[in-house]
């Protein structure tokens, strides 16, 4: 499970695990607003926030996040 807050930060979760988060994502300056999982391949997901940007994520990756979107006016 991924989950976004206030703070910022993403976090990437393994409950079948562990009861504690695996990694953080902290490349949000503002709280994260708005989550969507690529229903195709879960590790793919996309995250907006207050700080006017969208991010594409791949968890997979050495650096997950792939793309940014900042050209936006406002908070997404």
């Amino acid at each position: 499970m991924i989950t976004g807050s206030d703070d910022s930060d993403l976090l990437l979760w393994d409950f079948e695990h562990h009861s504690k988060y695996l990694v953080k994502y902290s490349d949000h300056t503002f709280e994260v607003s708005s989550l969507d999982v690529f229903q195709h391949d879960s590790n793919v997901f996309a995250s907006g926030a207050s700080d006017a940007s969208v991010r594409i994520w791949d968890i997979r990756m050495k650096h997950p996040c792939l793309r940014i979107f900042d050209k936006n006016s406002a908070g997404v």
